[in-house]
């Protein structure tokens, strides 16, 4: 029984009511700190692992270069997907008028799982362009994977990526299978 301790000493034993939880009937909490989460319905969100740029990274490479931006997860259960989100900004270089366009790169581990390309030209330091990839990744196997974003210039121009303080975000959720 729980008791409780007043201005008066020692009251009398208190009684808990467990509430009505509905659905499933058969849960049974034996640890307070966590749910184990094999028990968790397909759909619901296991985890979630973020990232964010540092600072500005600046490149006229038209191979694909790290924007600072990566971060690791372990899959718990081979029935999960991680879903992804990535955004950020970028804009060309120096205030000069430079004809560049940029693509961003999601890799897992030194696989390409998506680009997302700008297909407009970004002519002065002031324009800028927001870019974003969403993406579910199925099929794994449980274990540790690393998720990267990457960038490029499709013209050899330079481009300032996560520049002005709008730094570029990486989030990760495994979701239950």
């Amino acid at each position: 029984p729980i008791s409780t301790i007043g201005q008066n000493g020692l009251n009398a034993p208190l009684s808990l009511t467990s509430p009505n939880l509905g659905t499933p009937s058969a849960l049974v909490l034996t640890n307070a700190t966590g749910l184990p989460t094999t028990a968790l319905p397909a759909g619901t969100i296991k985890q979630v692992v973020t990232a964010k740029a540092t600072g500005t990274t600046t490149s006229a490479s038209t191979s694909a270069v790290s924007l600072g931006i990566s971060v690791s997860i372990t899959v718990r259960a081979g029935s999960s997907v991680v879903a992804l989100a990535v955004s950020g900004i970028y804009g060309s270089g120096n205030g000069g008028a430079w004809s560049s366009t940029g693509r961003i790169w999601l890799y897992r581990d030194s696989t390409v799982l998506s680009t997302s390309e700008h297909m407009g030209v970004i002519t002065s330091l002031e324009q800028t362009s927001t870019h974003s990839i969403m993406y579910l990744d199925q099929s794994l196997s449980a274990g540790t994977y690393t998720y990267a974003v990457k960038g490029s210039s499709t013209t050899g121009g330079t481009l300032n990526y996560n520049r002005d303080a709008y730094m570029g975000n990486l989030i990760l959720m495994e979701v239950a299978g």
